[in-house]
């Protein structure tokens, strides 16, 4: 799905430009549990975002707010490196299972 969300961002900007007013087009795209803890995330990112043509800060993974209930260091690591690269990373879902505004 990624690869596919990424190939297809670069078949719109080639389309359309960069977005004009409304500003540069991004993908977001939901990270799943399993893909969260797959040791390749980081590296098979980096390959389809260069494969692609495509800069990190057009992609922004969401990951639910379950997902990360728990989560150790180990866990982050990824998300952080790739966030310092310059990819976005969401919380998706909050407030649905476990935390609220209120």
């Amino acid at each position: 799905v990624l690869e596919q969300s990424v190939r297809q961002a670069r078949l719109w900007r080639e389309r359309y430009g960069e977005g004009g007013a409304a500003g540069p087009l991004r993908i977001n795209v939901n990270l799943s549990p399993c893909q969260l803890t797959h040791p390749g995330l980081v590296q098979d990112t980096v390959d389809i975002l260069e494969r692609a043509g495509v800069a990190p800060d057009a992609l922004c993974l969401e990951v639910t707010e379950s997902a990360l209930i728990g989560a150790d260091d180990d866990l982050l690591k990824p998300l952080r490196r790739l966030a310092e690269m310059g990819v976005d990373i969401a919380l998706d879902d909050f407030g649905t299972g476990y935390s609220n505004l209120a």
